[in-house]
């Protein structure tokens, strides 16, 4: 079963919570924006309301199956989370403030507004296409990003439509709220002199309200039917969305992904054919949030009893591994088919793809994070599969040689990088995955990887594992200041200093580690319901103090350390 979501109204609906995003000289705003789109629920008719197949209604919420996870697909849960209409309920942003704001990114004073009208949205698209679509600045190689290709355009798009029109699809509305709040909070993240760092965050969160608010309308009323949103931009609001929650933690970031997989499933792996390539920028993107999602996640789903349960739900199992796969799809030799390829959003078999853009999104190799999502699936069944084991020597037999493949494979992983070249400043024209920055991340994430194995997979006292700690940050260290502001490696990052940070020991390398969850926190960043820098430090402290170094962070979290 997927994760319960009692908790998640409270998580999403904090206002204490970090935040991040960043600017640009953009100057083809000429109106402000409303908020609300003179959208009144009661004067809908039934001719307005979701068109939706009987069996899709069903699939949504009448089938444990399909519903279970469906933290927006859910009329309940959405009311729950997003409560009554908050448009009307919007305080005006103070008038003091637009001063003061022009000092920080400057912008046309001789706007006129309506009520209500969010007037700092041009100075936060400049700021969010300065600093945070692509950092092109700061990383000069071939690369496709999807913030700056995709969602910065559909902002803009939507900015247009709404400064002319005062109206546009609660799908692209909730896109362009995100990225304006995900802008805000980073500036009050920045902590920049004259930031006006409270205001900021008080302008982040009434966007991410009003967000949260479009992507409830569009989940129940552009789904399906005549006013059907685009499959593209469904998954963008809902990826986008879940961007911006992660600065609250990693529960919701999570559940949002969830929500991702079932539309991704639902539309986007039944429409093979097409394959547009930013479908498949997003299909990427989801993957690789989801598989760092999964690595961290708390709430593990639990495996039906029946063979009948476990055919009826295959499909809907993800980051597992039963008795039949094992040793299944270890070959990192193997040509993958375009099809196979396509389907596997969560990267369960080894082999090469030609047709992966893994190394133009996020300059690390597809086969990095499918070992990673491997380690993540034998993680999770590793306490079954030895129960069943005990009473089966065939199994016995092929859960260890399935667990040495998977060791061995990772351990052989940096011998498949291309031959260390000498370091020179790097040029536009070449590969990201060439970029020393980018290689020492990739890096730093497989000396993670290696820890992270060890310590699921065999439950390995962090006392051995020091060494590995240090690497991970020797490799982090150089590349962390200068790639964390650009959002498309901002997890990529995150991850393994958490991971090193975790098993850290010795008072020198917990300072480093700590250095380094500061860059990531500082960015709203980080995997648990309170920044690392304080979590981390208090899993230390309980180590030390029970003497035993091979407790795990995650039960000591679960233990409400966290």
């Amino acid at each position: 079963m997927y994760a319960e979501t009692d908790g998640f109204i409270e998580e999403i609906q904090r206002t204490d919570w970090p935040d991040q995003l960043p600017d640009d000289d953009l100057d083809i705003f000429t109106h402000s924006l409303d908020p609300s789109f003179n959208i009144n629920s009661e004067e809908m008719t039934a001719g307005d309301q979701m068109h939706m197949h009987d069996s899709m209604a069903n699939f949504f919420v009448d089938d444990p199956i399909g519903a279970e996870g469906l933290a927006l697909f859910s009329p309940g849960f959405i009311s729950q989370v997003m409560g009554n209409d908050t448009t009307a309920q919007e305080e005006n942003i103070d008038p003091g403030l637009q001063a003061s704001m022009s000092e920080v990114v400057p912008y046309p004073r001789n706007i006129t507004s309506h009520s209500g009208l969010p007037e700092e949205a041009e100075p936060l698209l400049r700021h969010y296409r300065q600093h945070i679509a692509g950092q092109r600045s700061t990383m000069q190689a071939k690369r496709k990003s999807p913030w700056e290709i995709i969602f910065l355009p559909c902002a803009l798009e939507t900015f247009a439509e709404l400064s002319l029109w005062n109206e546009a699809s609660h799908t692209r509305s909730s896109i362009f709220y995100t990225l304006l709040a995900h802008s805000a909070l980073q500036l009050h993240m920045s902590k920049a002199p004259n930031s006006l760092s409270a205001d900021w965050k008080e302008i982040g969160l009434k966007n991410h309200e009003r967000a949260q608010n479009h992507l409830r309308q569009a989940l129940q009323h552009e789904m399906f039917g005549p006013r059907q949103a685009s499959y593209k931009e469904l998954l963008m609001a809902i990826l986008a969305m879940a961007m911006t929650s992660l600065h609250n933690g990693a529960r919701a970031f999570r559940i949002f992904l969830l929500d991702a997989e079932r539309l991704i499933r639902l539309r986007g792996l039944a429409n093979q054919a097409q394959n547009p390539f930013k479908s498949r920028l997003l299909h990427h993107m989801y993957t690789h949030l989801r598989v760092i999602a999964e690595s961290i996640s708390l709430w593990s789903e639990p495996l039906p009893e029946s063979s009948s349960e476990i055919q009826g739900r295959e499909q809907f199992r993800t980051f597992r591994i039963t008795e039949e796969g094992l040793n299944i799809g270890l070959d990192p030799a193997q040509e993958k088919t375009d099809e196979l390829g396509y389907n596997d959003i969560h990267l369960e078999v080894q082999g090469r793809w030609t047709q992966t853009l893994y190394p133009v999104i996020y300059g690390i190799p597809e086969s990095l994070m499918t070992l990673l999502s491997q380690t993540v699936s034998l993680s999770n069944e590793k306490n079954r599969l030895e129960t069943v084991a005990r009473c089966n020597p065939s199994i016995s037999e092929a859960l260890s040689k399935h667990t040495k493949t998977l060791e061995n494979r990772i351990w052989a992983w940096p011998s498949t990088l291309d031959p260390t070249e000498p370091v020179k400043m790097p040029t536009g024209d070449e590969d990201l995955v060439r970029h020393p920055q980018v290689r020492s991340m990739t890096l730093a994430i497989h000396q993670a990887l290696v820890i992270y194995f060890y310590r699921r997979v065999y439950d390995m006292n962090a006392m051995i594992l020091q060494d590995l700690v240090r690497k991970t940050l020797e490799y982090l260290e150089p590349c962390l200041s200068e790639l964390i502001d650009d959002q498309d490696f901002a997890t990529s990052l995150a991850w393994p200093a958490f991971v090193a940070a975790c098993e850290a020991v010795s008072p020198d390398l917990q300072e480093r580690a700590l250095k380094c969850l500061g860059v990531t926190d500082d960015k709203g960043v980080y995997f648990t319901n309170r920044p690392a820098g304080v979590v981390v430090p208090l899993i230390w402290e309980r180590r030390k103090q029970s003497g035993d170094w091979t407790t795990s962070w995650q039960s000591l979290v679960q233990e409400s350390l966290a």
